[in-house]
């Protein structure tokens, strides 16, 4: 469902970034994935930056057919804030995904280990995740699943897409927390795994994947905080300061 209507879509020149997200940034695309664009932009909307007008989610399907994901920049670094995974992999995807990289966004990503909560991102979102993830894999709770995966309950009685996810996940937030480094594209062992119950599900009974969900949530639970970042309001406040009042200068002159 769109978020807003078409009409109130970002235009071009207020965008700061943009990139193909999901499968395509993990490494993990096949013939059949969707794209996945995700963009941060700047509002024109001075009400907006102080409270009194709402304009902070794109979110629909292009000219293309391809989904999309569009984040006003102050609306973006509060979900940093809240260590929102899809903000961090924009944060910390390489240079070579994104379609648009302006100096705006190299700013914000200058100071990338500053808009992150380790302590946060560790004890509560991935561990919310992974929880909320295993019931999602396993037909508990089938509130968010979509028709394919549906089908793929139906069919193989766990949904594919949600446990490659979860092993992905948990792999990336394990190395990001113990070494700094955010592997967002997969490679090796673990791409090969993520792969093979993507595309071959068949060859997985139930029970293998409730072994493997299992030692996915323990490897989860055993990570441990070692980069010990703490979100700096005061930094990301600047430079959504120094960002703004340079667009809004350019405007009024």
């Amino acid at each position: 469902m769109d978020r807003r209507s078409n009409s109130m879509i970002p235009n071009e020149n207020q965008f700061i970034c943009k990139l193909v997200a999901g499968s395509h940034l993990y490494n993990l695309n096949t013939s059949q994935s969707d794209i996945d664009k995700r963009g941060i932009y700047l509002t024109n909307s001075l009400p907006y930056l102080f409270g009194l007008e709402n304009d902070d989610v794109v979110q629909s399907k292009d000219s293309n057919n391809d989904d999309y994901s569009y984040f006003e920049a102050s609306r973006f670094i509060q979900l940093l804030k809240k260590t929102n995974t899809n903000s961090l992999e924009v944060l910390f995807a390489p240079k070579e995904s994104f379609l648009l990289l302006t100096k705006d966004f190299e700013l914000i990503r200058k100071h990338r280990m500053q808009l992150v909560d380790s302590q946060r991102l560790l004890y509560s979102s991935l561990r919310g995740y992974v929880n909320s993830e295993i019931k999602l894999a396993l037909g508990e709770r089938t509130g968010k699943l979509g028709g394919k995966r549906k089908e793929a309950l139906d069919k193989f009685q766990y949904s594919y897409k949600n446990v490659s996810n979860l092993i992905r996940l948990v792999y990336q937030m394990r190395k990001f927390l113990e070494t700094g480094e955010y592997p967002l594209q997969l490679e090796g062992a673990i791409r090969d795994q993520c792969l093979k119950i993507k595309t071959q599900p068949e060859k997985y009974s139930l029970d293998d994947i409730k072994k493997i969900v299992e030692e996915v949530r323990l490897d989860a639970e055993s990570i441990e905080d070692k980069i010990h970042l703490v979100f700096d309001a005061q930094l990301a406040s600047c430079l959504m300061w120094e960002i703004y009042s340079k667009k809004f200068s350019k405007l009024s002159s």
